[in-house]
């Protein structure tokens, strides 16, 4: 808002985004809920409903698996709260709408796997030590991996700019901070934001101009 004027739309709710049917969708607990909301007035205009109960969700870190395609179709992954501990051995999947498997890469200990919006690589992280860097993987490539982050320190959290040219991540050098780096891997990363501890981006303006990040539970 140009005022810079904000109020609390929701009690007691995380991991909230604004779906196309005109609902706020969010968290509360390991339940997913909705509420009817104008986007031009900004106003809530019906009553809260629950949508999915038990959806895998990280309530201290305010994490939740679910997301939404452009035409309102919802994915996600039952389960409730989790640690985020267990078997560090995992298979990243390509499901297709009719629930077909492809398996493309397995045995790893990745998080955080991010598609880009030209859906032809996926942005993950690896802890393959001492610490998690930011890795590529190349669905045109015969889902070749290639690490784009090398700092001792670490990185997480990547993020895609619209264009699929550049991945913002976090890091915890420099006291905690924001860099990005090209997709490709050429030249340095650049930061974004320093000497900010738990900073992570979140996603990136449709022109690619401005980024939105969470810095110790505010935005």
């Amino acid at each position: 808002m140009s005022t810079g004027l904000h109020k609390p739309l929701i009690q007691n709710a995380y991991n909230a985004r604004y779906v196309p049917s005109g609902h706020i969708v969010f968290m509360r607990f390991t339940t997913l809920w909705a509420v009817p909301f104008d986007a031009e007035t900004l106003e809530i205009t019906g009553n809260e409903v629950p949508v999915i109960e038990s959806v895998e969700s990280m309530y201290p870190l305010g994490r939740a698996s679910y997301a939404f395609a452009d035409d309102g179709l919802l994915v996600y992954l039952p389960g409730g709260e989790t640690s985020g501990e267990g078997n560090l051995s995992k298979t990243l999947l390509w499901v297709d709408c009719d629930g077909n498997e492809q398996a493309l890469t397995t045995g790893r200990d990745f998080l955080v796997p991010e598609l880009s919006p030209d859906g032809s690589q996926i942005a993950l992280v690896i802890d393959d030590g001492p610490r998690e860097n930011v890795w590529i993987l190349n669905l045109e490539r015969n889902n070749a991996l290639s690490k784009l982050t090398f700092d001792e320190q670490g990185d997480d959290y990547p993020i895609w700019s619209p264009d699929s040219s550049r991945i913002a991540f976090s890091s915890f050098r420099d006291g905690g901070s924001i860099w990005w780096k090209a997709a490709d891997g050429s030249g340095e990363a650049e930061a974004l934001l320093l000497n900010a501890p738990g900073a992570r981006p979140l996603s990136f303006t449709p022109d690619g101009t401005q980024l939105v990040f969470t810095l110790r539970g505010d935005l």
